[in-house]
């Protein structure tokens, strides 16, 4: 609760983000929530929610993405994010968004 103590004591947002080696934008957001609510503002909401695909579905689209994009019906071979996020909807009936699909490979490369 090191961010508390230094919000308590009216430190600049710029001085406990140094402090905490946090972003500014975080202290901001930890700034309000504790004006709003005080000390139970600050405390953890609970994990973080789980992955749109999961790994059964993951293992479905590492299957399909060898056969290649012109098997899916592209022109030539390249897989773009946005035809990953075609792919991923039409095979699995998950929405992404191209920074989702971006984030998915960052997990599993």
């Amino acid at each position: 609760m090191l961010a508390a103590e230094g919000l308590d004591r009216g430190e600049k947002n710029t001085d406990i983000a140094k402090n905490l080696r946090m972003s500014v934008r975080s202290v901001e957001h930890w700034r309000r929530s504790w004006r709003d609510a005080g000390l139970a503002g600050l405390r953890c909401s609970g994990p973080a929610k789980a992955t749109k695909v999961d790994p059964q579905k993951f293992a479905v689209l590492e299957e399909e993405l060898p056969r290649g994009a012109v098997y899916h019906g592209w022109p030539d071979e390249r897989w773009t994010l946005s035809r990953l996020r075609t792919l991923i909807a039409y095979m699995l009936g998950i929405d992404l968004s191209i920074r989702g699909v971006w984030e998915l490979l960052r997990r599993h490369a």
